[in-house]
């Protein structure tokens, strides 16, 4: 958060991945995976944050709120990742998602001295939702 208030363009990654789900020892079959990025950049002389989102076309969201810049952030909204022809009705699908900071987009400049900082290997647990189709 302290870097993010300090200026440094900083992206999330959310990993998703869609599987049909079997049961069993049979491993799921994964029918979509893909990457939606969140870019968030703070500017210290207008004093508000604007951030990127994939699935808006990458259409700056600008807020001077910090907390409404991290709910923004966090969520990921309204991204299309299969036709419904591409499911089956009646199966079990499996929808993953976990969240990365990206350290790509951090300064080269500060690379090296961010490499030993914990904080920067952020990332959280796959979320799992099943639901039927």
């Amino acid at each position: 958060m302290e870097a993010i208030k300090s200026g440094i363009e900083t992206t999330f990654t959310f990993y998703v991945v869609l599987k049909q789900h079997r049961g069993g020892i049979l491993r799921d079959p994964e029918i979509v995976e893909r990457q939606i990025k969140h870019t968030i950049k703070y500017d210290t002389l207008l004093q508000e944050y604007t951030i990127l989102r994939d699935e808006e076309g990458k259409k700056p969201f600008v807020t001077k709120d910090f907390e409404t810049a991290k709910r923004i952030i966090t969520r990921v909204k309204f991204y299309p990742l299969v036709t419904l022809t591409m499911l089956e009705k009646g199966r079990t699908y499996r929808l993953e998602i976990k969240g990365e900071l990206d350290k790509a987009g951090i300064p080269k400049s500060l690379r090296y001295v961010l490499f030993f900082a914990s904080v920067w290997d952020f990332q959280t647990p796959w979320y799992v939702e099943e639901f039927v189709y």
